[in-house]
């Protein structure tokens, strides 16, 4: 073990480690037992204002009420009760370890919260939302939005060599581990370092290193199958908080990474990242990207979630990093919506990046604004989309009307109308996806025929015909313009081409 790993909150003694981890499983602190326990549904939470259903719910003194209490929600415990939770280890080798400390003579705190997420169990920092904790600036964060964003979109396909640049508290690099040979977790901060080795070991995967380092600095030699980022993305004027400030001018962190990744990857391997980026007065925002990506040998496919003001921005990032006091956030506030008028950024957004290194003279770019959020099954949807995207970027227009397409299973096609004469009269037409990449869009009414005759049965170009007789018009009037849209729609996994259905998800 790397000595700055093990210099820490954490004693990395793994047989410690592993009594612990028996003991977590005996009382089911897994995320079926606790989701059960507190009648949650998807995920395992604390919302301050439930606390005293949680408290009534967890009052019964059971091993596993007691560890809810200590690790979840991050309250003390009286000390006979922890014992008969960690039983038969003592309160002492839980202390010792770094997880849990005496408070007083008679209480256990946690010094760190612990969450199940899926089939692991992660220790992390409490936030300030956390019974008012303060913020260091080593903080380590657990899994919130960007992170779970990265959880759902991850392509889960076995691979050999996998990198997880800026591994915070290591669920990343951790969830990578079943299904890659090797898993390199780096990070600058030797904190996040030490509290990702001891989920490491918490959980028992061996198959993972840990190195010190920004960037690709701690991987000059190596080449990946995948790379994992979950990057300090935050524009700011500010460089405080490690998790957060990345420490370059604007987007320029996104942009290092987006510049330099494929240099580190092998033939076909994939690097995915959450990212924030400015836009600013007079350039347009895919020019920008088009730009970084130049000479990259990559794919790049770039989905654009959300875009927000420079005055919400400064607002949003300040109230969920920190609890500051009034004077100071007002200062702050005023700090951070100065640099983004110094730097003519008029707003930011929010998206998801995936980069496909290939051997093709010319790489293919995707921008999508239509998306508007990732489930959990999202990793299914990217890897059917670049199939999608390769046929569409390559196949000729004879290629396009000689193929039969099909309906995914999740679309669906909803119809806004207005109040009229003689009843109600169409307003629109929405085609939504209701699985993995939710996009959302209009859709021309004289093409809802052809799309649902998409069924396998016939080519496209026997449903344009019958489109024509319809509108009453030349099959080669309407064949261009019908081909841009199926093209947009089979891109987004509306539709399939018969020779990719195996790539597409189904219904249960």
């Amino acid at each position: 073990m790397n000595s700055r790993i093990e210099q820490g909150p954490f004693t990395l003694n793994t047989e410690l480690i592993n009594g612990m981890r028996e003991v977590l499983k005996t009382a089911d602190f897994n995320e079926k037992g606790i989701l059960d326990h507190l009648s949650q549904e998807d995920s395992v939470r604390v919302n301050q204002k439930e606390f005293p259903r949680l408290l009534r719910l967890t009052a019964g003194g059971s091993p596993l009420e007691t560890l809810i209490r200590l690790l979840v929600m991050n309250v003390p415990v009286d000390r006979p009760s922890v014992q008969r939770a960690v039983a038969p280890m003592t309160i002492s080798s839980w202390v010792d370890t770094g997880l849990l400390r005496f408070e007083g003579e008679d209480s256990v705190h946690s010094n760190f919260r612990m969450i199940p997420s899926g089939p692991l169990r992660v220790a992390f920092d409490p936030s300030h939302k956390d019974r008012n904790q303060k913020i260091k600036p080593d903080h380590v964060h657990g899994p919130g939005p960007s992170s779970i964003r990265l959880i759902h979109a991850t392509l889960r396909h076995d691979v050999g060599q996998v990198l997880d640049m800026g591994t915070g508290c290591g669920i990343q690099g951790l969830l990578c581990a079943s299904h890659s040979d090797r898993v390199i977790s780096t990070d600058v901060n030797p904190r996040a370092l030490n509290i990702a080795a001891f989920n490491a070991d918490l959980n028992g995967i061996g198959n993972i290193e840990f190195r010190m380092g920004s960037l690709f600095e701690p991987v000059q030699e190596e080449g990946f199958d995948l790379m994992v980022v979950n990057p300090p993305f935050a524009i700011s004027p500010e460089n405080r908080l490690v998790f957060r400030d990345g420490g370059m001018d604007g987007d320029g962190f996104v942009e290092r990474i987006i510049r330099e990744a494929p240099r580190f990857l092998n033939r076909g391997g994939f690097c995915q990242l959450n990212a924030q980026w400015a836009h600013f007065r007079g350039i347009p925002w895919e020019e920008r990207f088009q730009n970084w990506f130049q000479s990259s040998g990559c794919d790049a496919w770039i989905l654009k979630l959300a875009t927000e003001s420079p005055t919400s921005y400064a607002t949003n990032w300040l109230n969920e990093a920190e609890k500051l006091d009034g004077d100071t956030y007002i200062k702050r506030w005023e700090d951070w919506t100065k640099y983004y008028q110094e730097k003519n950024i008029e707003s930011v957004s929010t998206g998801f990046i995936s980069m496909r290194k290939t051997e093709r003279a010319e790489p293919w770019y995707r921008f999508d604004e239509d998306g508007e959020y990732l489930d959990e099954e999202t990793n299914k949807f990217i890897h059917l989309g670049f199939h999608l995207r390769d046929f569409s970027s390559t196949a000729s227009e004879e290629a396009l009307l000689g193929t039969r397409f099909s309906l995914s299973d999740f679309v669906r096609l909803k119809q806004h109308s207005r109040p009229a004469s003689d009843g109600w009269g169409v307003e629109k037409l929405v085609l939504t996806m209701t699985r993995g990449i939710h996009y959302t869009g209009n859709v021309d009414g004289r093409l809802i025929g052809l799309l649902g005759r998409c069924n396998s049965k016939r080519p496209l170009a026997e449903l344009i015909e019958e489109l024509a007789d319809a509108l009453g018009v030349e099959p080669e009037r309407i064949t261009e313009s019908v081909l841009g849209i199926i093209r947009k729609l089979m891109e987004r996994g509306y539709i399939i081409p018969d020779h990719l259905l195996a790539y597409s998800p189904k219904k249960a």
